[in-house]
């Protein structure tokens, strides 16, 4: 009799081990089927691969609609992008811009993609990746603009030209407007034409911060003052002459 109570005992206990682990198994399954339905932007930095050199093209492509698009390599890049194509080094006019490795060490580098969403949530991706130029160009120097001659206070409209020293004529010289806290206003590219860039106040008024960036060594920036347009005076309507009366004969 005892051996039959300890037989059933034991066939209990094997039954309640096995449905515990059971009621596991599934718990495990429900979760994994909750997170497989939630669905995670997906990154991909097409031209970027694992060994660059020379010129790279690469962009960022995220499968879900976003507000910006944050890159960062930390001493090459730190930039943020609003609208597509969201090119690591910019673009002009939707053609990606070129990023020179040459002006880079060799060496392993690591980009880091942040992707806010338009629900506002931030999905965030690394992609490391090495350098590998046989030959490195030395990192100019003498690199520099004009940005002294700038007003401290400028209008809405104004046209302003700055001279560029050491930058050949095709060049591409990046304009950054910042507020005061470095949030980005305004991104441009401006060409070099005859050892300068010409560019156009952009409509944004306060206290802001004017950059012109060349590649990632040469930045010089200037704290400004952006007034709104001046409003022409309104020309008045031409009021035509009175004639005189015509005199009645008597």
């Amino acid at each position: 009799m005892k051996d039959l109570s300890t037989n059933i005992l034991s066939i209990l206990r094997r039954t309640h081990a096995a449905r515990a682990g059971l009621q596991g198994l599934c718990a495990g399954l429900m979760l994994t089927l909750c997170t497989l339905s939630v669905h995670a932007a997906n990154i991909t930095v097409p031209g970027l691969d694992d060994v660059v050199k020379g010129d790279v093209f690469a962009e960022v492509k995220v499968d879900e609609p976003v507000k910006q698009v944050k890159m960062q390599i930390a001493g090459v890049v730190n930039r943020i992008e609003r609208s597509a194509p969201y090119g690591l080094m910019s673009d002009k006019g939707g053609k990606l811009n070129a990023w020179d490795t040459t002006a880079h060490a060799n060496g392993d580098y690591v980009l880091q993609v942040v992707a806010t969403l338009k629900d506002g949530e931030e999905v965030t991706e690394y992609f490391p990746f090495s350098i590998n130029n046989t030959i490195v160009k030395p990192i100019t120097t003498d690199i520099s603009f004009g940005m002294r001659k700038l007003p401290s206070q400028v209008r809405v409209g104004q046209t302003f030209t700055v001279a560029t020293t050491g930058l050949a004529d095709g060049e591409i010289v990046w304009l950054h407007l910042f507020d005061k806290n470095w949030g980005d206003v305004i991104d441009e590219n401006l060409e070099v034409k005859n050892n300068s860039v010409t560019f156009t106040v952009p409509t944004t008024s306060g206290v802001r911060r004017l950059q012109l960036q060349y590649k990632t060594e040469h930045k010089t920036t200037r704290m400004i003052e952006v007034l709104p347009a001046l409003e022409l005076p309104k020309t008045p309507a031409p009021v035509e002459p009175i004639a005189p009366p015509t005199p009645q004969p008597e």
